[in-house]
């Protein structure tokens, strides 16, 4: 099984079909199918073989998804490298993943003779080189041969190297397909890996500009145009990249949009932003995921169902993130900031919390990360394995409801007693943003209690004390820190960066 097989069916299934809209330019399955066996042949003439891994560090493009599946119809693993790493970033990826080539535009190249560390990689390769002649023979795979090796949004830390196999990304495209808009043929999405899933189902994928890739540069107005212009019926991407187009469309009341289907994931949607998209956006089909780079999807709800769960439950508790799905096993546990490890069956079923108790979800199945790259500890501290049965910790509070629902309560590490009163990062961040003049909120306790708050001009902090004492009385007379630009994580723009904004504060 190599999981270019779907690909190459779509190939077939619809050769004149249009895979790829970038920049005006379009190219179909049929072009592209041919593209990506000449960089297959080029890859072969530099040395590239079944089982090399390859340092690919190219901008989300048509170039960057022609090296990848030309990477994986040799059988070789592509390691990819987000295009906001910066030069740390790299040099302990680089380490990490001890890779024989190293894929990138030219001026990546340039920037990598100064470090040491992908100097050190023996084959460089030029990201839009191709052969003259294809190469047509496509490598037979297991399925745990690894295929993909991406890495967690690590900050302070070395990030974690998530090895997907081949029988993995089979088993997430299975489980994220029921997701995936059949009737929209031409999709705009933010998400690499669902891009990936929708050129295996033979859909024309937009890619958008590179400012409009990133939520906090993306202008909505250039945005609406393309949607409009390329006829996009559906849109992936991350709960503030859909925020940030909901508010264009609000202020400028640009209705004339095709768009029929939306599917949100990689960060907590709150009550109040989903009440803005289905305002914005009434007639339009939308999906919540909730996943993690190891996991996705582990749970989903429609934007209808999220909406009548918190309105039939005021008394906030959590964000609402639907049944998990069919595919995966789920426990939940109770929290331990340390490695977990059973000897039976019946001994981690003992470890369950009963139902409508927080813990830390734990998840298995067969889209569920197994292993991490050259990282023992990582796997120790985030993997169970009870007989032969692997579990993975989430690192996120939840509760599993008597209905079967999943509520998410925050980041395991950052939610803490206080006072004999639990204090969950989601909960008290909804509550902090519930009062005028608050634009965005981070909380969590260290050495002391930390609120920090973005504000407008009309804040009063008199009056906001008195709504601590009435909705939060246990940190109503914690310092305040006010910050220009609560920092978010650099990939969807999204959750808060906790550990930046803690060294920002300490």
């Amino acid at each position: 099984m190599n999981i270019i097989h779907y690909f190459l069916e779509a190939v077939n299934a619809k050769p004149n079909t249009v895979a790829i809209i970038e920049n005006a330019k379009q190219v179909t399955y049929a072009q592209f199918n041919l593209s990506i066996q000449k960089t297959a042949a080029y890859f072969k003439s530099k040395g590239i073989k079944k089982g090399d891994r390859v340092m690919v560090f190219v901008p989300v493009s048509t170039d960057l998804y022609r090296v990848v599946l030309a990477l994986f119809q040799i059988g070789a693993i592509a390691v990819f490298m987000d295009e906001w790493a910066g030069r740390k970033r790299l040099r302990d990826c680089c380490r990490h993943a001890q890779c024989k080539g190293f894929i990138a535009p030219f001026y990546l190249r340039l920037a990598g003779l100064f470090i040491k560390e992908i100097r050190s990689i023996p084959v460089k390769l030029k990201a839009a080189e191709q052969a003259t002649m294809a190469y047509t023979e496509v490598e037979k795979m297991e399925l745990n041969d690894s295929a993909l090796v991406t890495f967690t949004t690590g900050s302070t830390s070395i990030p974690k190297a998530a090895d997907r196999t081949h029988g993995f990304l089979q088993a997430q495209f299975n489980a994220l397909q029921k997701y995936v808009p059949v009737k929209e043929q031409i999709s705009l999405t933010t998400l690499p890996i669902v891009m990936l899933l929708n050129l295996g189902l033979g859909k024309t994928n937009v890619i958008p500009a590179k400012k409009m890739r990133k939520p906090t540069l993306f202008e909505a107005g250039k945005l609406i145009t393309m949607l409009q212009k390329n006829k996009v019926g559906s849109v992936t991407a991350s709960p503030s990249f859909l925020l940030k187009l909901a508010l264009n469309i609000k202020q400028n009341n640009s209705t004339n949009l095709l768009v029929n289907s939306y599917v949100t994931g990689g960060a907590a949607l709150y009550p109040q932003e989903a009440l803005l998209l289905k305002q914005v956006l009434p007639k339009a089909d939308m999906v919540i995921l909730y996943g993690s780079t190891e996991a996705e999807p582990i749970a989903a709800c429609n934007l209808n169902e999220y909406l009548n769960y918190h309105e039939n439950n005021p008394h906030f508790n959590g964000i609402y993130i639907g049944t998990p799905v069919p595919e995966i096993k789920i426990q939940v546990i109770k929290y331990v900031d340390d490695c977990i490890s059973v000897q039976t069956t019946e001994e981690w079923r003992n470890k369950a919390l009963p139902l409508a108790n927080a813990g830390e979800i734990c998840v298995s199945g067969h889209h569920v990360l197994k292993h991490y790259l050259f990282d023992q500890a990582a796997v120790l501290r985030n993997k169970i394995k009870v007989d032969d049965q692997i579990w993975h910790r989430t690192g996120d509070t939840g509760m599993l409801m008597e209905t079967g629902e999943l509520l998410l309560l925050g980041r395991c590490k950052w939610s803490f007693v206080l006072k004999n009163q639990a204090l969950y990062t989601y909960i008290m961040e909804h509550l902090l943003k519930q009062f005028e003049g608050v634009v965005e909120a981070a909380f969590f306790l260290k050495t002391k209690c930390y609120i920090i708050l973005e504000v407008k001009k009309n804040f009063n902090e008199l009056l906001y004390r008195a709504y601590l004492q009435s909705v939060i009385p246990v940190i109503a007379t914690a310092k305040i820190n006010y910050i220009n630009k609560i920092p978010k994580d650099p990939r969807h723009g999204s959750k808060i960066d906790y550990d930046k904004l803690y060294t920002m504060l300490k």
